[in-house]
């Protein structure tokens, strides 16, 4: 595939460059006009160009649009996590006052009101039992949530009438 810059001049389109150029992996990277270390890549991209044809300008407009790309995408990374943590504290600020009005309407119970548990302890039957004869209307009781609360009177009650003859 070629790509034509000027009227009648070919080229090879830079992404077949860049395929054919490997950097050696073992050369020693060079310094930059700014002191830093200019990795293997940029070299090979660089002379690939060169060969290819591309003048020195049009790669380093090439290498200036890289960067600005490459700083966009950095400021939208940043913004998206950013964006991430603040769902997260949202999510888990909601869980927590969802577990507080949980824990508050499990916590108070009307007056009379037990739970299985305290109701089998009173009665000596089981909670299984109990949450059957709520079903069953044989005692009062409610499911609220998927607990089952019932009133202890209701159950010493009917305990108290079946052991009695």
């Amino acid at each position: 595939m070629t790509n034509t810059s000027r009227v009648g001049e070919m080229r090879p389109a830079p992404h077949r460059i860049l395929q054919s150029t490997k950097p050696a992996s073992s050369a020693t990277p060079r310094r930059s006009a700014e002191g830093g270390e200019r990795p293997a890549l940029h070299d090979a991209i660089e002379n690939a160009a060169v060969r290819g044809g591309i003048a020195s300008a049009e790669i380093e407009q090439l290498r200036e649009e890289f960067y600005s790309y490459c700083a966009r995408a950095d400021t939208m990374a940043t913004e998206m996590l950013a964006a991430i943590i603040e769902l997260r504290e949202d999510l888990a600020e909601m869980r927590r006052r969802a577990s507080r009005a949980a824990g508050s309407s499990l916590s108070k119970l009307p007056p009379g009101w037990v739970y299985l548990k305290q109701a089998s302890f009173e009665t000596g039957y089981h909670r299984e039992h109990l949450r059957q004869l709520a079903i069953a209307k044989s005692i009062k009781g409610k499911r609220v949530g998927g607990i089952w609360r019932v009133i202890l009177a209701s159950a010493i009650a009917y305990a108290n009438k079946t052991s009695s003859p």
